[in-house]
């Protein structure tokens, strides 16, 4: 290989090493991003059905029970699953008896730290799960607004 292919192939080299660094921390930043929202979804999937499975006592109005445990539980695996609640994260659980069939609501927000934050995803993650809560014995009457 002659002198100038040499310097060529090394200035196309210099000219594309850029370029593919910052898709390849894009890719990283975006895959951290999907793995991150998927354990939020999968904390509200599995906190509403852990809130939804807590017995309510006869006459208690409904969520008196279910809606402590969901929270608890949402906060235990965002814990477990390496996510740091000090930055502000929210467990939000509601019951509704408004319906056919009572259900129990999770909400969770996170907020989501880039890698490289060289692309903005945005700042917080959120995930809602409603899950049925039939089997219940609670009542609405006196229970307030």
């Amino acid at each position: 290989m002659n002198r100038s292919r040499r310097g060529s192939a090394l200035s196309e080299f210099a000219l594309w090493v850029p370029v593919m660094l910052l898709m390849v921390s894009g890719l990283i930043d975006l895959s951290w991003l999907m793995h991150r929202y998927q354990n939020v979804t999968r904390a509200a999937h599995d906190s509403a059905r852990v809130g939804a499975a807590t017995v309510e006592n006869v006459g208690d109005c409904l969520g008196v029970n279910m809606i402590p445990a969901a929270e608890a539980h949402g906060t235990s695996l965002l814990t477990t699953m390496g996510i740091s609640c000090a930055g502000g994260c929210t467990v939000t659980a509601t019951a509704d008896d408004s319906g056919p069939v009572n259900t129990l609501s999770v909400e969770i927000d996170v907020p989501f730290d880039h890698l490289f934050g060289l692309f903005e995803f945005g700042t917080t993650l959120g995930a809602t799960f409603t899950h049925p809560a039939d089997y219940q014995n609670s009542s609405s009457t006196n229970c307030g607004p």
